[in-house]
């Protein structure tokens, strides 16, 4: 996909799904948003239900930011098949285990349509079995178990308790952050479920929050269409995104997890580690090895139209062949270490040389303590979100040098 073509190079942009299905739900609700709403994207699949909840900045055009951080759990469509399967399991034993799996997956069609028509039933769900047995609930006639409305919704209770509380959750940082949450966006396969629909409304509209369906197949396909939305919006050149005209665009972002560079530090009693001590003959002193330097932290907003710049140094002998690398580093835990860890893993490292950019005589004087001579050199880590993908560099004196293009933690 991204091989040499006579077009010239392929870029590749990847986007979070909530993502996608914000930019196109929001941009068919074009005529109605407001500044100052606050929407829930609700993306509920068949494994995972993942949230993120956005700010209408402005409108004509419309900027989005990222209010909160997301978040997302296994509580999606398939666990309500799971638990319809150990029903049909309590109820049929010996003989459920005896059915081949073209007859499971014969039986397991009932929940998939029960999906948007739990409480159409009139308390009766019938599936297809293979004995009859009316000495215990649910009934066997005829070779079909009559499931009553109370066992269906049963099926059902843990996965949209799921779903309750993890909405709840982004509603509740929402306000911790003088937000209020005016609608709710469904999406995904299970999003499109009517019986969904009426039970997330029934709990929140009296809040006075929204709870908004696409219609028919809009629910499956928000996420494809706001993929192509944000191919336009966000594709091409730097130039060409200056040029472009953009009906909708998410001006901002937010850090899941801590980034950051190892670095050395002048030991202080008390505050580092006897064994991460050593001697540094050049700056005639103990220093503390792979301390951690976090210039992102978990939960921080992120601008998607200027780079994040973060100024580092190293000194370095006056015979340095200018060749260097710098290592972006990842901790996921609400309080990062200040030292290198178990918790924290690497993510990238970028390999860089001076040699098109500045000899190495050029470089800023730096005398040691005890009078050598040597070369400093400044740089800055750049990084830059778009979608999942972030892109990271290494600048000195103006000049990009190494660059990473990564798929990391971003909301």
């Amino acid at each position: 996909m991204l091989g040499r073509r006579s077009a010239g190079p392929t870029q590749l942009n990847v986007v979070t799904e909530p993502e996608a299905a914000a930019l196109s739900n929001i941009l068919d609700r074009y005529d109605s948003v407001k500044q100052g709403n606050v929407y829930v994207v609700c993306d509920v699949g068949g494994g995972t239900v993942d949230l993120i909840t956005y700010e209408i900045e402005s409108i004509n055009p419309i900027r989005m930011r990222k209010a909160v951080l997301g978040q997302g759990e296994l509580c999606g469509g398939v666990f309500i098949d799971e638990a319809f399967d150990r029903k049909c399991r309590e109820r049929l034993g010996p003989t459920w285990k005896a059915l081949s799996r073209g007859g499971k997956n014969e039986i397991m069609k009932s929940p998939g349509s029960v999906h948007g028509h739990a409480s159409e039933r009139n308390g009766l769900q019938q599936t297809e079995a293979a004995l009859d047995d009316t000495t215990k609930e649910p009934l066997i006639k005829r070779g079909k178990i009559h499931f009553k409305e109370a066992d269906i919704k049963e099926t059902f209770t843990k996965v949209y308790d799921d779903i309750v509380d993890l909405i709840t959750s982004q509603i509740e940082k929402a306000e911790d952050c003088d937000l209020q949450v005016t609608g709710i966006i469904l999406v995904g396969g299970l999003g499109g479920s009517p019986y969904l629909y009426s039970h997330l409304q029934e709990i929140f509209s009296e809040d006075g929050i929204d709870v908004l369906q696409p219609n028919g197949m809009k629910p499956r396909t928000e996420i494809c269409q706001g993929a192509v939305c944000k191919a336009f919006t966000d594709g091409g050149d730097e130039v060409g995104q200056k040029k472009a005209h953009k009906p909708i665009t998410v001006t901002s972002t937010i850090s899941r997890a801590h980034y950051g560079v190892t670095y050395d530090a002048p030991c202080e009693e008390g505050k580092h580690l006897e064994e991460g001590k050593v001697w540094d003959s050049d700056q005639g002193e103990y220093r503390a090895e792979n301390q951690m330097e976090w210039y992102l932290k978990k939960g921080d907003c992120v601008s998607k139209s200027e780079r994040l710049s973060q100024p580092f140094y190293r000194i370095y002998d006056t015979n340095w062949d200018g060749c260097f690398s710098d290592t972006i580093y990842q901790c996921e835990e609400t309080d990062p270490p200040e030292r290198l860890d178990s918790t924290v893993e690497e993510v990238c490292t970028m390999d860089c040389t001076l040699e098109n950019c500045m000899p190495v005589s050029r470089l800023k004087n730096h005398f040691m303590p005890k009078g050598k001579k040597m070369k400093m050199l400044n740089f800055k880590v750049r990084m830059l979100p778009t979608g999942r993908i972030v892109n990271f560099d290494v600048e000195v004196n103006g000049t990009r040098l190494g660059k990473a293009n990564l798929d990391v933690e971003f909301d």
